[in-house]
């Protein structure tokens, strides 16, 4: 999963991230996919990167840098793709732009 592949450079900051960086890394696009990635699979891991990643998000929100997000719709339809799916829903491009 993607989302795997990504976890251990979120949590570090981007250390050791094996290609050039051009923009830096969007914390509240991936807290997104972390979200998501927690309804459909349940795992304890996106729990504790969610816990880590939250509150810089929301402190980079506080200094203006990015507006408030919403998830809502996005949470939505992933919990009822997931129902249909027995719980292993698609994370949709839509709902991480």
């Amino acid at each position: 999963k993607a989302i795997d592949f990504l976890l251990p450079y979120s949590l570090s900051d981007g250390k050791d991230w094996p290609v050039q960086n051009l923009k830096g890394f969007d914390m509240k696009d991936y807290l997104k996919c972390l979200q998501i990635a927690w309804v459909i699979y349940g795992d304890e891991k996106y729990v504790e990167a969610i816990k880590y990643l939250e509150p810089k998000v929301r402190e980079v929100m506080d200094s203006g840098k990015i507006k408030a997000i919403s998830t809502f719709m996005c949470d939505m339809s992933t919990v009822l793709e997931a129902t249909k799916r027995g719980g292993q829903g698609m994370i949709w491009h839509w709902c991480l732009t």
